[in-house]
């Protein structure tokens, strides 16, 4: 019950948030109160007289409404919501608007017991059940409002509200109002306001009375308070039991809230209402033997829990992480501080000193606001089923320690991207891979120019790169292979940009996995042409056969790829026998060089060859490690920066 108790503790710590609006950001709740995306807004006075009424657009749907604890997790079944509710909920004589009069009369007085037919009688049932249902629904509705309203914790709101149901005709003032239409029999059309059958549809409330500053329902504190108070005196008459997470004598739950992760707003963290197959027997004979949770401890976790989903979730495949600390202050994202393209745009780091400085910047600035023992909780959330959601990660953790994992995930694991800036012009920086990127280029394929991977996949996938960084876990090797498998088929990808990006991101994840692995940096982001390793020679060797042909194309062949290009994934296979091909292949080239740019080039692979010879010739042919991208990438870059032609020229001169 660890992770109920931390989210206890930071709904306590920010309750002073409860119920106030902010742009942009899903309101954290007040005890006893969900949000609901309303589509019709109705406004009365204080009398109860009706003002106007006008649909909601979607971008300002979200709405605070008072709920039951049923009400807060009804998925069937009846349970209405004290104040705002759909049609079917609110309406009272709705039926009148669904139905013929003549077939009223039918389902009243239903003859479906003497038809002998299973399937005519079992049909017949379902409709004398679904036009009940709307009669039960009005009632349990009026009566939870009208016993708010006459309670000594009522509202003048509420009551306002009250007077209106009992004595208007809610659908006569939303179609005098162009809000609903009616058909030509003066039925309820099968339009939908956004997307919303009518009777489906959600409707608040706004109240005008003289000296009040907050007519709408949803944002009145007052409401709120009169809200949480009647629920409490309600409550004080309850069972009551220990609560497993408080350790205090509370009344306690007995149906949890739904809706922490809005793409599967239906499952439950906690259920208790399955009764079937084995939930629980064989270890208990009932329900509240394996658990019992307070209710007031229910409503602070699940409101918590999805304040901090909506506000600073991040969804991968499904699967939503989010991290924070229980006294409000802000930290990193467990998936490190680059989650888009969008948050390096402005970036200016293109070399590893300005990135070092650029971090140590940001993390300075998370450091400041923390204390060094504050606490970091991080959780990844996932629906296994439509109604089940599980807790598949859980970490505790001091946010120094949170803080330095994610700088140092940042500062081993980086490399060269290049992208277009806000101005459109190409850049190289140095920054850690995007996670979701990681796995993109991992286990992705391209369609259409855009890498594309299954959820399931990344769902996997993105808690293993999460607890590499959290955790400070080894990168898992299946991981590395599928980078060095991808990155060594260029002809594969029909995009240059995806192409780049994957090399780039595969370079900063290969490098990073052997520098762990040994325990300290051995593979560095400068071109070390003292290195003596087979593979990344091989990779330097390749980089200059590919610079080679690239220097003699004209404008007109920039898009042509060299024949290194085309046989990189066989040099990678037998390097030796494919340098032998491209070295003859290269002969044409040479001679449209420069004297002094293939004197350069030349060297440079006599320098090469030369240290390749110095070590075990018969393993020259053997298969390359994919360290052997970095020397690849390593030996380009340095060509396309700082090799220029004339200039070789002049210092041949």
């Amino acid at each position: 019950m660890s992770w109920m108790k931390k989210l206890i503790d930071t709904y306590d710590n920010n309750a002073h948030l409860a119920g106030i609006p902010f742009e942009g950001k899903l309101t954290l709740l007040p005890l006893y109160h969900i949000t609901q995306k309303a589509q019709i807004e109705v406004t009365i006075d204080s009398d109860g007289k009706f003002i106007s009424a006008s649909k909601v657009s979607k971008d300002s749907s979200e709405t605070v409404i008072p709920a039951t604890e049923a009400s807060s997790g009804r998925s069937s079944g009846i349970a209405a919501h004290p104040l705002c509710d759909q049609l079917q909920y609110i309406c009272l004589g709705l039926e009148k608007y669904l139905y013929k009069d003549s077939k009223i009369d039918e389902l009243k007085n239903p003859g479906y017991t003497l038809v002998e037919d299973k399937n005519l009688k079992k049909e017949r049932e379902k409709e004398v059940e679904k036009y009940q249902s709307y009669k039960e629904k009005t009632e349990e509705y009026m009566k939870g409002l009208g016993a708010w309203a006459e309670s000594e914790h009522s509202h003048p709101k509420v009551r306002a509200v009250y007077k209106y149901l009992t004595n208007s005709d809610l659908i006569f003032d939303l179609c005098r109002s162009s809000v609903i239409n009616l058909d030509e029999s003066n039925k309820l059309s099968e339009d939908k306001i956004e997307g919303t059958p009518y009777e489906k549809c959600l409707v608040r409330w706004i109240v005008y009375a003289e000296n009040d500053t907050s007519p709408k329902t949803w944002e009145d504190k007052n409401l709120f308070d009169s809200y949480i108070n009647y629920c409490n005196s309600i409550k004080k008459s309850s069972e009551k039991a220990v609560c497993y997470v408080t350790g205090t004598t509370t009344p306690f739950a007995t149906n949890h809230p739904k809706g922490i992760v809005r793409a599967t707003y239906g499952a439950k963290l906690i259920s208790t209402n399955d009764n079937t197959n084995f939930t629980f027997r064989g270890r208990f004979s009932k329900w509240e033997e394996a658990a019992i949770i307070g209710l007031e401890a229910s409503q602070k976790a699940h409101n918590a829990l999805s304040w901090l989903v909506a506000n600073q979730g991040l969804n991968m495949g499904g699967r939503t992480y989010v991290a924070w600390n229980p006294m409000g202050k802000k930290i990193p994202k467990p998936s490190g501080i680059f989650n888009d393209f969008e948050d390096v745009l402005n970036m200016t780091t293109s070399t590893m000193p300005e990135y070092k400085k650029t971090l140590n910047d940001l993390f300075e600035g998370y450091r400041k606001d923390l204390e060094p023992h504050d606490d970091v909780v991080v959780m990844a959330l996932d629906a296994a089923t439509t109604g089940r959601l599980s807790i598949a990660y859980y970490n505790e953790l001091r946010s120094s320690d949170f803080i330095d994992r994610i700088q140092h995930w940042h500062e081993t694991c980086c490399w060269f991207f290049k992208w277009f800036n806000k101005k459109g012009v190409l850049v190289e920086n140095v920054m850690s891979p995007i996670t979701s990127n990681i796995i993109k280029y991992s286990f992705g394929n391209e369609e259409n120019e855009i890498l594309k991977v299954k959820d399931e996949i990344m769902k996997e996938q993105s808690q293993r790169i999460i607890s590499c960084i959290v955790d400070k876990q080894l990168i898992p090797t299946d991981i590395v292979r599928s980078l060095f498998r991808n990155a060594s088929r260029p002809q594969a990808y029909d995009s240059k940009k995806n192409y780049s990006l994957l090399l780039s991101t595969a370079c900063a994840v290969i490098r990073k996995y052997h520098n762990d692995k040994i325990g300290k940096e051995i593979w560095k982001m400068q071109l070390d042409v003292s290195n003596t390793n087979r593979s990344y020679l091989f990779g330097r060797l390749l980089a200059v056969l590919e610079k080679v042909e690239r220097s003699t194309y004209s404008k007109d062949e920039s898009g042509r790829e060299p024949n290194a290009t085309r046989l990189q994934s066989v040099f990678v296979q037998r390097p030796l026998n494919t340098w032998g091909i491209l070295e003859k292949d290269l002969v044409p080239y040479y001679a449209k060089l420069k004297p002094g740019s293939r004197k350069f080039y030349k060297d440079i692979i006599g320098n090469i060859v030369e240290t390749l010879q110095e070590g075990d010739i018969s393993q020259l042919n053997k298969s390359l490690d994919d360290v052997y991208l970095l020397g690849y990438y390593l030996q380009r870059k340095e060509l396309n920066q700082y090799i220029k032609t004339d200039d070789i020229e002049k210092e041949e001169e």
